[in-house]
């Protein structure tokens, strides 16, 4: 009776414990979630930023670029505890005649949790995704990414025009083995010319629908109509010189006096205009396999000439430690410096193009899904 006693006794001082220690596992979710989430934040964007930058490599060593896009990401998480008792009893005599009994009580506790997630991934090559990609940027989905900010206007016109009116902006760019220098020279006038009236706020940016079709306008302020840059740019784009108002359109077969048809790259063409960025390593051009482009001369050509400003990926044979972004690949180190901000901005862009494309959404019942518990 007296054991049975002891024992209960046990029970409720365990019991007793356990409500000491356990109950945070109730809230077990809610207290993972600052945590948790900013992990899963940090490394999809990391995983997202090097898939690009894998892509924009494999273009630059003629390969064809391939999308796997993150479908889901469920958390699931375990609460594990152990809870250990022991008793020890000691026996102590002196000369057979003093005895003394002595028992010893001891706990031992662990806790934690073990977050078992699995991940979704989706290859995008589904029929929607890949005429994304390959048509020409919609001018209203590029003017998401426009400001009223003639820099920024200048390095996505750089980034998305292919040719303005019957000026180039290095349309062969968009081809990955460019055997000649592309013509790029008289567009980057515009741009410079364009620059010279942002630079004493002398136009500005509107976007909007003019007779059922988007358009970008600059404006010319009174002030700068009949400036010499703006007279310069007017001439270059063949419209009237008194034109205040300069209009890039995308569809019209007939534009107006003052108007100038632009046809724009696609995701895939900006791709491969920026896969010039890449930095080639000496020793993959003399094995062949990298192309190299050529000016008439024979003499090699220096793409930094057209994408100074936008873009540089740089190569490494060891571990780049102030890096972006980077990536093994081909047996080296590729990326972007982290204190090069123009190349960072360029990415960013690239990035959200991307987004928007991947968020169409798919109708095919066949789009394969891989799903892997990560343990």
């Amino acid at each position: 009776m007296v054991a049975r006693y002891k024992i209960f006794k046990l029970t409720r001082f365990v019991a007793f414990i356990l409500t000491i220690f356990l109950p945070g596992c109730a809230s077990l979710g809610p207290r993972t979630i600052p945590h948790d989430r900013q992990n899963y934040n940090d490394t999809v964007l990391a995983t997202e930023n090097k898939q690009i930058l894998l892509n924009l490599v494999r273009i630059h060593y003629l390969e064809p670029p391939l999308f796997i896009k993150i479908g889901s990401i469920t958390a699931s998480y375990a609460w594990n505890s152990n809870l250990g008792v022991n008793q020890n009893y000691s026996k102590t005599t002196n000369n057979f005649k003093d005895i003394s009994i002595t028992r010893a009580l001891g706990f031992t506790y662990d806790a934690g949790y073990t977050d078992t997630p699995t991940i979704s991934y989706v290859p995008l090559t589904d029929r929607e995704f890949t005429n994304a990609i390959l048509a020409p940027i919609n001018l209203k989905e590029a003017s998401l990414l426009i400001s009223n900010n003639s820099k920024e206007f200048m390095r996505l016109s750089r980034l998305l025009i292919q040719s303005v009116g019957n000026i180039s902006n290095a349309a062969a760019a968009t081809s990955a083995d460019v055997e000649w220098v592309p013509d790029y020279t008289k567009f980057y006038r515009v741009m410079s010319l364009l620059n010279q009236l942002g630079r004493q706020n002398g136009y500005e940016l509107l976007t909007g629908n003019q007779q059922n079709e988007f358009k970008i306008i600059i404006r010319i302020y009174p002030k700068f109509i009949n400036s010499a840059p703006a007279r310069e740019f007017k001439r270059i784009m063949n419209v009237p010189l008194d034109s205040r108002e300069i209009i890039f359109t995308q569809n019209s077969l007939h534009p107006g006096k003052n108007e100038v048809r632009t046809a724009t790259r696609s995701i895939l063409g900006v791709m491969t205009f920026l896969s010039h960025a890449v930095v080639s390593p000496p020793e993959d051009l003399r094995r062949g396999y990298l192309h190299q482009t050529f000016y008439n001369n024979g003499k090699p050509f220096d793409w930094n000439k057209i994408l100074n400003g936008l873009m540089r990926i740089n190569y490494s044979d060891t571990f780049p430690p102030d890096a972006y972004v980077y990536i093994r690949s081909h047996g080296h180190w590729f990326y972007i410096d982290n204190k090069d901000l123009s190349s960072k901005i360029t990415f960013t862009i690239l990035a959200e193009l991307i987004q928007l494309s991947s968020g169409h959404e798919s109708t095919e019942d066949t789009q394969p899904i891989l799903t892997i518990p990560v343990k």
